[in-house]
């Protein structure tokens, strides 16, 4: 994992405490006023009036959405009138507070957003063809590009078999966008060489509007299922701030492993969907393979879309790369171009190519990437993000 130093200036972390509130990270530099350790290594055309209404009222709704999320989530944790919770077990105490989440998120959204445990039904490409309503511009994102499991303590050890998830949720529609998910029969083995989590999200943009949400339910998984150990559970929350910088890098501490996420906060940026076919040529034997994009705005940090050290390429009947990634996000309107590249390498041997995209508001881009041996063709499809969530614009 690649991570840049620079934070984002009024980017706030909240993290929820052993008594349940959710407070902001404030007074030193990278370390929440909870005593618990949050570092942060630091064609518009005719549509310029609607972009920046539609940016105005999405700065609005984040405003009092993460006002309204706020207080209720205050509410629900300090008191439940008519209703006896069951003490939490000590994982739960120390590691977060996932069930008084859970009240406060059906007190706030349930039956309105449907149930706590659904993933959401808005996909990519919303608004790539077709009209574009009004309420979708260029918005506030939040890339995120890896995540990282480190400083394992009482009792783990390497090399860890994972399972559980991790997910945001956000204005669109408050259900979980998994960012990994992987059942207890299909783990991932995490060594201390390699301990990055293998992402298979977002499916779609991750809007910056209000508070973004992330919910971790990691499982270390034992020789039986009764002796399995919680690794991390938690809810914390990243809230908009004023100015951006670059990207940051943001640890939350766990009683059994600190997790590492390398994030991007984006201004005024829209969702791109990447899809890889091979066109000509065959993918070499014994070669490993990587696909990954990266952007001019933040180029020391990339987002891997698949990575296959095994050498054996997941590529359909049709050609089609099987990507474990391929929403990511770009800036509109200024110097910004998204890089997808395809590599291919094997003992003393490397090449790699990339093809470059200027980033669109809707409609598709096509480039190539030639390796010589093979040709795999790159189409980016463009689409502006809704503000208004599922009310406004269809799935």
């Amino acid at each position: 994992m690649e991570t840049v130093s620079s934070g984002f200036a009024g980017f706030k972390i909240y993290t929820s405490d052993e008594d349940g509130a959710s407070r902001p990270a404030g007074g030193t530099r990278g370390v929440a006023t909870t005593g618990k350790e949050v570092s942060s290594s630091s064609k518009v055309g005719e549509s310029t009036r609607r972009e920046g209404r539609g940016l105005r009222d999405a700065n609005r709704i984040g405003g009092e959405r993460a006002r309204r999320e706020r207080q209720l989530l205050r509410d629900s944790f300090n008191s439940v009138p008519g209703k006896k919770n069951p003490p939490p077990r000590d994982d739960e105490k120390d590691e977060g507070a996932i069930p008084i989440y859970r009240l406060a998120w059906d007190t706030s959204f349930g039956g309105v957003c449907g149930s706590f445990d659904d993933e959401t039904a808005l996909g990519p490409m919303r608004y790539t063809s077709g009209p574009i309503p009004e309420n979708a511009v260029p918005a506030s994102t939040l890339q995120i590009f890896s995540v990282r499991v480190t400083d394992l303590k009482d009792g783990l050890w390497w090399p860890l078999h994972v399972y559980g998830f991790v997910a945001t949720r956000g204005g669109a529609d408050h259900n979980r966008n998994f960012l990994f998910r992987r059942t207890r029969d299909n783990c991932q083995i995490l060594t201390k060489k390699d301990p990055v989590l293998l992402l298979t999200g977002p499916s779609r943009a991750v809007l910056l509007a209000g508070l973004v949400t992330f919910e971790v339910q990691l499982m270390a998984k034992s020789k039986t299922e009764l002796a399995d150990q919680v690794l991390a559970s938690k809810v914390f929350y990243f809230h908009q701030g004023s100015r951006r910088e670059d990207s940051i890098c943001t640890r939350i501490p766990y009683k059994h492993c600190t997790l590492e996420f390398a994030l991007a906060p984006l201004r005024h940026s829209v969702e791109a969907t990447v899809t890889v076919q091979l066109v000509d040529g065959s993918w070499p034997d014994g070669h490993q393979g990587q696909v990954f994009s990266c952007t001019d705005s933040i180029k020391d940090t990339k987002m891997l879309l698949l990575d296959c050290p095994d050498g054996t390429m997941p590529i359909g009947p049709d050609g089609m790369f099987e990507l474990s990634r391929r929403v990511v996000c770009t800036e509109l309107g200024g110097r910004d171009k998204l890089m997808v590249s395809v590599q291919a390498r094997r003992v003393g041997f490397l090449t790699r190519n990339q093809a470059v995209f200027e980033p669109k508001m809707s409609g598709t881009s096509v480039g190539m990437c030639d390796l010589r041996f093979c040709k795999m063709q790159v189409t980016v499809a463009w689409s502006l993000l809704s503000t208004s969530g599922t009310h406004a614009g269809g799935k």
